[in-house]
């Protein structure tokens, strides 16, 4: 829920990003809808309800590709590769996989309306030459992020809704600047609210940057998107990632239920073994969000051969792969190798080979 530019280590080691840059890649920099700098519509204002209804599903199916395709548009490139963190991660696999079966996705503009026909992924097989995730969150089986599990145990995402709340954690520039001031005045405060809700490895952040950070994040989303994870963590799947559940009550206010966006029960699975583009997962011990048994869950769920490289970072928290001092030491290096397509020699030295990139 952060946005671009977000200032990663501005006066330590260079973000990825620059690296990237650096070894000529083309590097594109995306923003999900809703947030700070994504709150445009062809025709709904950001006041409407129906602005805010969609989740990480409509990010995969409409919003990834459509940026993706701008991307290669005015590049000039016929394929890119994509770096991925935390719930890019989710909007990347969910573009990739599509629906298990015939299915439907939700519309595209929300409303009551049914769901649109869907018989494959969004992003077609191809398109993503490798990925790199980083953190990712796919199944939420053994998620420990209090503020989470108490969101999804509580129904608060329910009770957002029957208050005729829309939005997420709205960033606003009075309600970052006092997150920034607080920060300064008790640093300790705010790292306990991250440790709280991802983890916390007090000897990779530089906590006088922390005021800077809490200035770009959160950055807003939706309250339905909110609660498609609160449903993830209250079904505890193993294996599996569904789309969002509308339960079965097509006669409420909304008229919005799983029969009529779905054509089905139950939400539909996330066909993951129909990812055929090369993978490369990044996870830490210490991650509240990714946890090391979710992260063999989704290797489990991917098809053979699919993924080409796994490496777990013994101290390493949710946010570390973003903001962590010595990111450029344990991950870059990794990263670049296998974004350039060398599989074979993972050394300490990376060496791009130029192309599109989308972070």
């Amino acid at each position: 829920m952060c946005r671009t530019p977000m200032p990663l280590k501005p006066f330590l080691a260079p973000p990825l990003r620059h690296y990237m840059t650096y070894t000529g890649y083309d590097v594109w920099l995306g923003n999900v809808r809703g947030n700070t700098l994504s709150r445009s519509h062809a025709f709904l204002d950001a006041s409407d309800e129906r602005f805010w209804q969609w989740s990480y599903d409509e990010m995969a199916a409409y919003d990834l590709p459509a940026m993706m395709q701008y991307a290669l548009r005015t590049s000039g490139a016929r394929s890119l590769r994509y770096v991925g963190h935390s719930q890019g991660t989710t909007v990347l696999l969910a573009a990739l996989a599509g629906p298990a079966g015939a299915g439907r996705v939700p519309s595209q503009h929300g409303g009551d309306g049914g769901g649109e026909l869907m018989g494959g992924p969004a992003v077609p097989a191809g398109l993503v030459e490798r990925a790199v995730l980083l953190a990712p969150v796919a199944v939420a089986k053994h998620i420990s992020s209090v503020p989470l599990l108490t969101m999804a145990a509580m129904g608060t995402d329910d009770m957002f809704t029957l208050m005729g709340l829309h939005e997420f954690l709205p960033s606003q520039e009075l309600v970052a600047q006092l997150e920034g001031r607080l920060c300064v005045v008790q640093p300790y405060l705010c790292v306990s609210f991250l440790a709280a809700l991802c983890g916390y490895n007090p000897s990779n952040l530089d906590i006088t940057r922390l005021p800077l950070y809490l200035g770009y994040t959160p950055a807003g989303t939706s309250v339905q998107n909110m609660a498609h994870w609160a449903q993830a963590v209250r079904a505890r799947e193993p294996n599996s990632m569904r789309y969002f559940d509308f339960g079965n009550n097509c006669a409420s206010f909304s008229g919005r239920c799983n029969q009529r966006m779905y054509g089905s029960v139950e939400p539909p699975r996330y066909n993951l073994t129909a990812i055929t583009t090369p993978l490369a997962v990044f996870g830490g011990s210490q991650d509240r969000l990714s946890t090391p048994l979710d992260l063999e869950y989704l290797r489990e769920s991917l098809g053979p051969g699919v993924l080409k490289l796994s490496k777990n970072l013994e101290a390493y928290e949710h946010l570390d792969f973003v903001w962590g001092i010595d990111a450029k030491k344990l991950l870059y290096g990794d990263v670049l190798r296998f974004l350039s397509g060398d599989d074979d020699d993972m050394g300490p030295t990376a060496a791009g080979q130029g192309g599109s990139a989308v972070l």
